[in-house]
């Protein structure tokens, strides 16, 4: 088995070099972010290939043999790197368990640390592993980010996913950074709270709001206040994707708006087969763009990527957090490849 450890600004640089190298046969055993010269962000990669050649049985075999002892190798090194934080995990729990309080102890601290090194261990220990060359196939020759460009942007999506606080988000960019004149909509009249919710993001913006609660004959008016807007953003209800007339009444709501950019909002967790549900029951709408919430709660961001290349709609939008505007990003191809393959790794350091 021969090792080598490359260095690249990217995954696509670091396969072509570890393919040239080592051959198509190389396995790629681990990733890391790294600090290349000047602080720039790199990617440092260990490859693995078998040194033997020739294509017979016996040697197909030494060579499965030799991928499942590197994958071995990976993990017996990710279960020693673990002992230290068990370690010390044990060791400051003992010590929260048979210290008493005192005014020169801070439970609260220790109890903060502990928590901190179990999160560490929980989140390393639960890791998914990564298929970085798959990632590349699926992304290649596809767009998986685009920039939103409409002036009516519309969000739509199930229930929970934060659509209110990411309107607040891009309003607050839009109108406090780029200072552009922003006008917000707001469709949810389901949930409870929600109109008071979106007036609160808007004054303290000082962005005007519409709220239209008998939707379809209040839209015109609310079209005609934001006519001076150089950016409208509607809200909309969220729905259970269990009520299947949902997504025809939002299209009916929706074919009222000029030229509206829909941007289907989900969160990062949410599973492959739930995410592909989701998409087929809003398809008839005319989805623009993706738009991944909750990025922060979860450590597999691999839909990301998969998910936009899959079914050929770019994602616009990623957020993080409950901070206004500071936890949204524009989606771009270099984040949404780093996002998916570093996970929280790349959560921590950015």
């Amino acid at each position: 088995m021969k090792l080598r450890k490359f260095k690249a600004e990217s995954m696509r640089e670091a396969l072509a070099r570890v393919k040239k190298e080592l051959g198509p046969d190389a396995l790629i055993i681990a990733t890391k972010p790294v600090k290349g010269p000047g602080g720039k962000r790199m990617l440092a990669v260990t490859a693995a290939v078998d040194e033997g050649e020739g294509k017979s049985a016996t040697d197909d075999r030494s060579s499965t043999e030799a991928k499942l002892s590197a994958r071995a190798d990976s993990a017996a090194e990710l279960a020693e790197a673990m002992l230290p934080l068990r370690s010390e995990l044990r060791a400051l729990r003992s010590l929260v368990r048979n210290t008493r309080p005192t005014k020169n102890v801070n439970n609260k601290a220790l109890l903060e640390e502990v928590a901190e090194l179990k999160r560490m261990v929980t989140s390393m220990s639960r890791r998914p592993k990564v298929d970085l060359e798959a990632l590349e196939e699926a992304s290649t020759g596809r767009t998986i980010a685009r920039k939103a460009e409409g002036r009516v942007r519309v969000l739509i999506g199930p229930t929970g996913v934060g659509k209110t606080t990411t309107i607040a988000k891009i309003a607050a960019n839009a109108a406090l950074l780029e200072r552009k004149r922003v006008h917000i909509i707001s469709l949810d009249n389901h949930r409870v709270g929600a109109p008071a919710q979106i007036k609160a993001f808007a004054q303290m913006m000082g962005v005007p709001v519409t709220l239209v609660r008998h939707a379809p004959t209040e839209l015109p008016a609310a079209l005609e206040q934001s006519a001076n807007a150089e950016l409208v953003l509607v809200d909309t209800a969220g729905r259970s994707l269990r009520d299947l007339r949902a997504p025809r009444m939002l299209e009916q709501l929706i074919n009222r708006l000029p030229k509206p950019e829909i941007h289907l909002a989900m969160a990062a967790g949410t599973s492959a087969f739930d995410i592909d549900t989701i998409i087929a029951r809003y398809a008839p709408i005319g989805v623009s763009r993706l738009l991944f919430t909750k990025v922060d709660e979860t450590a597999d961001l691999r839909e990301l990527v998969l998910t936009p290349a899959r079914h050929n709609i770019p994602v616009g939008y990623v957020t993080r957090g409950q901070k206004v505007p500071e936890d949204i990003q524009v989606a771009t191809r270099k984040l949404l490849m780093s996002m998916a393959i570093e996970g929280q790794e790349f959560m921590e350091v950015a």
